[in-house]
């Protein structure tokens, strides 16, 4: 019988490295039928293509697992989609795979849970508890001031969080949503710093530090814009590059991930100290983090994605010297009429990836989360305040028109 691969949900980043590296496994894709787009790539890519009514329904997956285990030897259960992390934790356990557990996938999926571990370990966090109410975060009120962030206990992209100013804000918004499952936690005033770990054996094995030009919050509330200057080698010798990424390892080992990659966020204050935002067991950003690390690390965070999974030893190669950073660009509500092409930047020295994601004819959204975007932009410099300048002007510079 032909060992298995089976991937949870259609992750488009992916298949390229699934395609290359998976050629000795039968591949088996699991979606839920309302959200899957078939295409012809994805059906040659794929030996098998199954549909869920709903993918998150540990049941419903239970009983297609055992299923499939049956017709063929399943050897791992891959996902970089959050919202099934812990479902293929759930089924890993059920087949007796490697990997992130059941238990160990919660720790960085329900953000309570990951932080109530994080509090008992000694690592700063924000002051939080879970919250089902208007009366549970009025409740919290009692120990913190404003302002405060809701967010969702499992949530992803910033979607659906608040910063809450005051008491009239947050009656409004409770009377305009219904928010349960949600925490509530207090605001932490700093700049926001995302880490990117590959976690093998027990050890991580790499680590790359990115700060984000605005905090993913304000982005979503329409005050910055969605972009990041990773560091090179040269810098992460710097003392607060050392203690972000030795929280970043003390946290890794508190919630017992191993063998997956993981994007963590911290929150660092004007006196300098260090708060832990929040976790998640995959790669971070789509194709915007990875293509940026590429450019400095030489290193395909996907395909390293696929290694660490099947168990493949990794090597790390030799890095550049120069920082790289990605910008977005912005998204609004409408149809598109007119829109800038990849051609209109092929002049910025040091341009590493473009990508024009819309067209003329398509509908796009204003932004809710941090995934919405008509595109971004990819650029190496050896200064950090030039390639800021840079970004900047390729966001002012991009242009779309919709009616």
């Amino acid at each position: 019988m032909k060992k298995a691969l089976v991937f949870l949900s259609d992750f488009r980043f992916l298949n390229p490295a699934i395609e290359k590296k998976c050629k000795d496994y039968t591949k088996i894709l699991i979606v839920q039928k309302n959200k899957f787009i078939e295409t012809k790539e994805k059906s040659e890519l794929f030996d098998a293509i199954y549909k869920v009514d709903e993918i998150n329904d540990l049941k419903e997956m239970e009983n297609l697992i055992d299923i499939i285990n049956k017709k063929y030897e399943v050897v791992q259960i891959i996902t970089s989609y959050e919202m099934t992390v812990d479902v293929a934790g759930y089924l890993r356990d059920r087949l007796s795979l490697s990997g992130l557990c059941y238990e160990t996938s919660l720790n960085v999926r329900d953000k309570v849970k990951m932080k109530t571990v994080l509090s008992n370990a000694k690592i700063p966090v924000a002051r939080f508890r879970e919250s089902n109410s208007l009366q549970d975060t009025q409740a919290f009120l009692q120990e913190v001031d404003f302002p405060i962030i809701l967010k969702r206990r499992a949530g992803a992209a910033t979607e659906m969080t608040f910063k809450v100013k005051d008491d009239k804000e947050l009656k409004d918004i409770y009377s305009k949503y219904d928010l349960p499952n949600y925490m509530v936690e207090e605001y932490i005033s700093g700049k926001e710093y995302h880490i990117d770990t590959i976690i093998q054996d027990g050890q991580i094995i790499f680590a790359s530090v990115g700060g984000y030009l605005s905090n993913c919050l304000d982005c979503v509330q329409g005050s910055g814009k969605v972009a990041s200057i990773i560091y090179p080698p040269k810098n992460m010798s710097t003392p607060l590059m050392k203690q972000l990424c030795e929280l970043n390892q003390k946290a890794i080992q508190a919630l017992g991930v191993d063998n997956t990659i993981c994007h963590a966020e911290y929150f660092v204050t004007s006196y300098g100290d260090i708060y832990f935002g929040e976790v998640a067991a995959r790669i971070g950003g789509g194709s915007l983090i990875s293509s940026t690390i590429e450019s400095i690390y030489n290193i395909d965070l996907y395909e390293k994605f696929i290694d660490v999974h099947l168990g493949s030893k990794i090597e790390i190669p030799d890095a550049s010297n120069h920082f790289a950073g990605f910008m977005c660009f912005d998204s609004m509500q409408g149809i598109i009429t007119k829109i800038s092409e990849p051609k209109d930047f092929s002049s910025i020295a040091g341009l590493y990836d473009i990508q024009i994601d819309k067209k003329i004819g398509d509908e796009i959204f204003n932004q809710f989360n941090t995934v919405i975007r008509c595109g971004h932009i990819v650029i190496e410099d050896k200064s950090f305040s030039s390639l800021e300048y840079k970004l900047y002007k390729a966001a002012n510079e991009f242009f779309v028109c919709v009616k």
